[in-house]
């Protein structure tokens, strides 16, 4: 252990870690990303998706690479077949009841379900003959809506708001495979930090409202019902099923720490300022200044706004 350092192999890659660093973070040093989808690397640790499963020298059975600490002389192998056969059968159980909304999706090409799906899942499903479970969607709060059927329960929103954001106001609720996740009864995602959450989710469940199509949300509610409600087979609910029409004031999302930036390099963004492009139709903005003179030049405009600040 030279210079305080732990040395372990991942795939056949020497490394050399802190102590204390995950295998996780240790298997990007040597080049490889192990799948996953609960971890990140600025919130608490929850091992609760269990798609990091690798295979550890000596170990008896599977390890979760994102819950075990590296340990001198270590050797890791995240591509054997025990290893893929574990991911496969978690990717397997996701997409029981994952909808085909990617055409339709926010998330769609930068999804890390699709991803690995299509890096290491199943060619087909086994279970065509049962119809997809289907709950409507929820609006969460000024900016968020919640799009049940794509959650992968995850955790990564709950785990911001309790241990970044300071208020516990989602959870997951219910069990098995009827969990989703809930949101107080008499609380509202509003906030300052509570866009980040969309963000931070790795499939699109999790929706800004600024970016969501006008046709998704336009007049009628959508299919109202309790939790569990099964609807036709292969119905996904996307088209129609946002209830009710965007509030006419909204907020902005921000961005948390990403995927590999060092935990504690900074903070989450507050909405209200993480993005801009809201100010151009604000009704605070002058109108001299967001008004361009018929057919002034640059130079002009810029000589008539020095004229109107002085």
């Amino acid at each position: 252990m030279a210079d305080g350092l732990i040395n372990l192999t991942v795939d056949g890659v020497p490394v050399s870690v802190a102590p204390g660093t995950l295998v996780i973070e240790a298997a990007k040093q040597a080049g490889v990303l192990v799948p996953h989808y609960c971890y990140h690397p600025g919130l608490p640790v929850a091992g609760v998706c269990r798609m990091c499963l690798v295979e550890i020298e000596k170990a008896p059975k599977l390890q979760i690479a994102c819950a075990t600490q590296v340990a001198e002389g270590m050797v890791v192998q995240t591509q054997t077949a025990p290893a893929k056969d574990a991911r496969q059968g978690v990717l397997e159980l996701l997409l029981i009841n994952h909808p085909l909304d990617c055409p339709i999706c926010d998330q769609a090409g930068e999804c890390e379900l699709q991803d690995f799906v299509f890096q290491e899942g199943r060619s087909g499903t086994r279970y065509a003959e049962y119809a997809k479970r289907f709950n409507p969607v929820e609006d969460f709060g000024p900016d968020v809506l919640y799009v049940p059927n794509r959650c992968i329960l995850c955790t990564r929103c709950v785990r911001f708001m309790e241990d970044v954001a300071q208020e516990p106001v989602l959870n997951v609720s219910e069990r098995g495979d009827r969990a989703y996740i809930g949101i107080h009864p008499e609380a509202r995602l509003d906030h300052p930090w509570a866009g980040n959450v969309v963000d931070l989710c790795p499939v699109g469940s999790l929706l800004s409202k600024d970016f969501v199509p006008g046709q998704l949300v336009a007049g009628s509610p959508g299919p109202q019902g309790p939790k569990g409600d099964t609807g036709a087979k292969g119905d996904t609910g996307a088209a129609g099923s946002f209830p009710g029409t965007l509030p006419s004031g909204k907020t902005l999302r921000g961005v948390f720490l990403a995927e590999g930036t060092a935990v504690g390099a900074g903070e989450p963004m507050g909405d209200n300022i993480s993005f801009g492009f809201s100010f151009a139709s604000a009704p605070t903005r002058s109108p001299a200044r967001s008004a361009r003179s018929a057919g002034a030049t640059g130079c002009e405009r810029d000589a008539q706004s020095r004229r109107r600040d002085e």
